[in-house]
């Protein structure tokens, strides 16, 4: 059987080198081979041609930036897996992911339609930050997806049974794809969990901007009203959509909780403290139940 990897990357040249042999150096159980599909998606770097230096064995498909989103379906759509794994070219596995979850799936046959894994946040020069998941398990990875709507691990701790991806990203969305993805399988199906960091994932200095937040919100907000109703696209909800009081509330919120997180990671705790605050105050909910799935 084989596991296809799929791997999107834009200007990427800094860190993809250090992802593709982390991918290459697994171990996988008798009987499984692997494929690294990547789409280069309009990088000027060099990102393939040193993806290439790194592996001379993987799959180079190119793109004219059509987002990250696209790409992963034209990996998708190429890649000859049974399974389909992700990561994304600034992110590294660590020496037996792909044994954990693949035995996984062998032990239980058909029980488990995915499998994820806790992680280690690092920096851009590979320090260590956080961990993330540690305490979880399958019932959280399911409560934190159906119930809150909250992606718990990147999608590069993620495997997938092809068979289950009926339905690949939905190019609609402007964020989130990864999350309604997700949503999807764990709406019918079961994910198994690895409490292990299997996966180093980077964070990167910059700001996310407030108007990608709110967008994140909104796709939240959309994927909760189409729970168990008709099918409607982003696009044609969002038409519709008029953002309450409480909604801009919540936005604001959200946009100081990420702040606060990157304020802990600059060390800067005072202002850390104060972003916290006003997203407590605005949301006090939400803020603490974020706060209690970062400690996990």
């Amino acid at each position: 059987m084989i596991i296809s990897v799929v791997m999107p990357v834009y200007n990427g040249r800094k860190f993809i080198s250090e992802a593709v042999k982390s991918i290459r150096s697994q171990v996988l159980p008798a009987g499984y081979q692997l494929e690294l599909v990547v789409v280069d998606d309009g990088s000027d770097d060099g990102s393939a041609a040193e993806a290439l230096r790194a592996d001379e064995s993987i799959v180079v498909i190119r793109a004219d930036r059509v987002g990250n989103v696209k790409a992963r379906n034209i990996a998708i759509a190429r890649a000859r897996g049974q399974f389909i794994a992700f990561c994304d070219a600034d992110d590294v596995w660590e020496p037996g992911k792909l044994q954990a979850q693949m035995e996984a799936f062998d032990a239980r046959s058909t029980e488990f339609a995915a499998s994820c894994c806790a992680v280690r946040q690092i920096d851009s020069k590979g320090a260590s930050i956080r961990f993330k998941g540690l305490r979880w398990s399958e019932s959280d990875i399911r409560r934190l997806l159906v119930n809150d709507f909250v992606m718990p691990v990147p999608l590069s701790g993620w495997v997938v049974r092809r068979e289950v991806m009926t339905q690949w990203f939905t190019e609609d969305l402007p964020v989130a794809a990864d999350l309604e993805l997700a949503v999807r399988i764990a709406g019918d199906h079961r994910i198994h969990y690895v409490a292990h960091p299997l996966l180093k994932y980077r964070l990167h200095g910059g700001s996310i901007t407030a108007g990608r937040i709110d967008e994140q919100q909104a796709v939240r907000r959309y994927l909760r009203a189409s729970r168990g109703g008709d099918s409607v696209t982003y696009s044609a909800w969002k038409r519709s959509y008029r953002a309450t009081m409480r909604d801009k509330r919540e936005n604001i919120s959200a946009r100081h909780f990420r702040q606060t997180g990157n304020e802990l990671a600059a060390k800067r705790y005072l202002r850390a403290a104060w972003s916290f605050l006003i997203a407590s105050i605005l949301d006090p909910k939400e803020t603490i139940r974020k706060f209690a799935a970062q400690r996990a």
